[in-house]
């Protein structure tokens, strides 16, 4: 919701928001209410009933000129797809589009590179992710400057990334964050006999482990 209030100003009647049949609420709703607020076009796309996912090739006949934002989730927590973000994305950009992906359930499975995926937005909950119980959301910076401060008043539009905060954060809630470093690195220690030399690459190294197991 507050991402949505802060790209709100930025469309226009006739603009179009692309929203799927398979999404969670979270990456559902909250863009149907917005396409509606502004006198904006909506677009259902509707996965594949064979694989159970979201196909890039379905989504390029749905694109236009007035296409601002394409909305999907990285796995599907009712079909188990895997959708490849990458190059939806990247079919997304040609058209002009903005992408905004909901990584919950693939985040507790894997090591999630925002860059590499090409996305603009993605988010997902922590307390899914072994940690509290907060959201987490990457903005890519142009777009996080360019997005509306939904924070208090005296946050300039420049305080990134306080400006889409909804309020003061919970500063228990923000500390036990750090724990997810904290578990990955006991895992690291345990299960890895050549560690990689970042955080990162243990993680990765580590849900390539879970990954096996499960």
């Amino acid at each position: 919701m507050m991402l949505a209030a802060a790209l709100k100003p930025d469309l226009a009647a006739g603009d179009e928001i692309v929203v799927t049949d398979l999404d969670h609420e979270a990456n559902n709703g909250v863009w149907r209410k917005l396409a509606a607020e502004v006198g904006g076009g909506l677009r259902e796309w509707r996965l594949d009933a064979e694989t159970g996912g979201m196909e890039a090739a379905g989504l390029a006949g749905l694109l236009s000129e007035r296409t601002r934002l394409v909305c999907f989730c990285h796995a599907s927590n009712i079909t188990g797809a895997i959708n490849p973000v990458a190059e939806i994305a990247a079919v997304a950009h040609e058209a002009g589009a903005l992408v905004c992906v909901d990584g919950v359930a693939a985040a507790p499975h894997s090591a999630i590179d925002v860059k590499a995926l090409g996305v603009d937005v993605y988010f997902f909950s922590l307390y899914k992710t072994f940690g509290p119980h907060l959201g987490a959301m990457y903005v890519r910076r142009e777009l996080l400057r360019r997005a509306r401060g939904q924070y208090f008043y005296f946050h300039g539009e420049d305080d990134i990334p306080l400006k889409l905060n909804p309020g003061a954060p919970n500063h228990e809630l923000t500390a036990g964050a750090v724990g997810i470093g904290d578990y990955f690195e006991a895992l690291a220690d345990h299960h890895l006999d050549a560690p990689a030399a970042s955080l990162g690459g243990r993680m990765g190294q580590v849900f390539a482990l879970a990954g096996r197991h499960e």
